[in-house]
């Protein structure tokens, strides 16, 4: 079990701090990430080129996972630029930041979909349940998603049989406070 907020409180509750990846490991994972993404410049990429990826966010693997998804649409040194201007933030602030410049990224019928995926929490859905919802339907759902899968803004699971398609919850947060306008919680307890 995984939680947000401290539980130290909490009489019977062992509360384990969840350390980064080690740069080598967190190396791996910009290449595997990028790998899923046919990103081969980044997958062929030694580690002194990626090593400014690490230097900037650390070893959170959320992080690491959504600076690829930026990769699909601009150069490294521009995604490191705009994450070094947020340096310094709280981690949620970080976070903020990188979503809303990937939100920017979104045509409509990508934001559309988006916008509808809290729907689902996070047992995710199938694309019909996705399209039933949403006003973007058919071969368009089906390249949003495909936008969205690509920047790390949607996960995709399940089988060759039922493939279902959810977000994190920090993505959640921020389409429900920064987006929708939610006032329910806040970055804060990230």
């Amino acid at each position: 079990l995984t939680s947000r907020h401290s539980l130290h409180d909490e009489p019977d509750v062992y509360s384990y701090q969840v350390p980064g990846l080690v740069e080598p490991d967190a190396l791996q994972m910009v290449r595997n990430e990028a790998r899923l993404r046919r990103l081969d410049q980044v997958t062929d990429a030694g580690d002194d080129e990626l090593h400014p990826i690490f230097e900037t966010v650390g070893g959170n693997p959320l992080a690491l996972k959504l600076v690829v998804g930026q990769l699909f649409v601009l150069d490294l040194d521009q995604v490191l630029d705009n994450l070094r201007a947020a340096r310094g933030r709280k981690a949620g602030d970080l976070y903020r930041y990188i979503f809303q410049d990937a939100w920017r990224k979104l045509d409509e019928d990508a934001q559309e979909v988006l916008i509808n995926m809290p729907l689902f929490a996070q047992n995710g859905a199938d694309f019909a349940s996705i399209e039933r919802v949403s006003d973007v339907k058919g071969a368009a759902l089906l390249d949003a998603l495909d936008r969205l899968v690509m920047l790390s803004l949607v996960n995709v699971g399940g089988g060759l049989q039922a493939r279902r398609y959810s977000i994190h919850r920090l993505t959640e947060t921020f389409l429900l406070t920064d987006i929708i306008g939610w006032q329910g919680g806040g970055w804060g307890d990230q």
